[in-house]
């Protein structure tokens, strides 16, 4: 299953959520191996991390009736680069070299649709996220492949009463991702094509 997300820190949530018991090494300092053994390492979420594809093209900015690899869809990704994860202290190479792996990872996904590939699309209410779902309908209606979605919810009520409100994927625990996979829903092709 190939999972699909809209900006870096989403994917890189997926990515470390499939891997979890690693993400925990890399964030913690020094254990005892007695206390490493007794971390609650959570679940992790299926499958490889190379599997993982982001689109942080920033689709609901600007004109939508040019191709995503034109120099003014480049223009927008390298002027805001920010939304990207991209920190200030970055040079222009780097940030153009954010832009070529972005337009890569299209391609991945290109390659993988032509293989007949199920794709699960993580996607939230904020117009980047909403904008990227149809845009990725809108490339994937062409290809037999299975697609299915999950939504974020608006607000998560926890068992303790407390609720987290979240804006984007990239806001959610990497260790709690996997409490999510039961919203998973198929689009039927109907829906693919609208």
């Amino acid at each position: 299953m190939i999972e699909l997300l809209f900006r870096e820190n989403e994917a890189l949530s997926i990515k470390m959520a499939k891997d979890i018991q690693k993400s925990w090494i890399w964030t913690e300092d020094k254990l005892s191996e007695e206390d490493f053994n007794q971390i609650d390492y959570g679940q992790s979420v299926e499958g490889k991390i190379e599997d993982v594809i982001s689109l942080p093209f920033m689709l609901d900015i600007g004109s939508i009736n040019v191709p995503l690899d034109s120099d003014y869809r480049k223009n927008l990704f390298l002027k805001d680069p920010l939304i990207n994860g991209i920190n200030e202290a970055d040079s222009m190479e780097q940030i153009e070299q954010s832009w070529k792996k972005s337009l890569d990872e299209f391609k991945k996904l290109k390659e993988y649709a032509s293989k007949g590939e199920h794709f699960r699309i993580w996607y939230s209410d904020g117009a980047y996220s909403r904008c990227g779902l149809y845009f990725v309908c809108h490339v994937l209606r062409d290809y037999p492949c299975k697609i299915s979605v999950i939504k974020l919810p608006e607000y998560v009520i926890h068992s303790t009463g407390s609720v987290s409100i979240f804006k984007s994927w990239g806001e959610v625990p990497y260790d709690k991702l996997y409490q999510f996979l039961s919203l998973e829903k198929e689009l039927s092709r109907a829906e693919v094509q609208c």
